[in-house]
């Protein structure tokens, strides 16, 4: 987490535990509290809104202390559905900065092809 930005808790209507995480750009993206715990327990840490280039934002990361020596940014929603190269992950809501599994679609390169 960037301690310029601040996570809060809370629990959704389903009485699950979701952390609200401070964004750049004025965002926040909601999370299960268990998805934020394992991402920030593997050394990501310093969210941001980033944009697509075409004036769409979506939450992402950048790693600290990785022991895998990865630098690049990756998007939340891909490091939560654990996407592969040539996977789409898309938001049933339409939302990106919904981050809660129900909302979360992965189509698979194979799958992505025949759509």
């Amino acid at each position: 987490m960037n301690p310029k930005r601040k996570t809060t808790f809370d629990l959704d209507t389903h009485g699950r535990e979701i952390a609200c995480v401070e964004l750049t750009r004025g965002m926040t993206a909601i999370i299960l509290k268990a998805d934020y715990d394992v991402i920030t327990a593997d050394g990501w840490r310093n969210w941001y809104a980033n944009t697509d280039g075409k004036g769409r934002l979506y939450p992402s990361i950048h790693p600290t202390d990785r022991s895998d020596g990865r630098k690049a940014p990756i998007s939340v929603a891909r490091l939560i559905t654990k996407a592969r190269p040539g996977d789409r992950v898309t938001y049933r809501d339409r939302n990106p900065m919904n981050l809660l599994p129900e909302n979360l679609e992965m189509i698979c390169r194979k799958e992505h092809r025949t759509h």
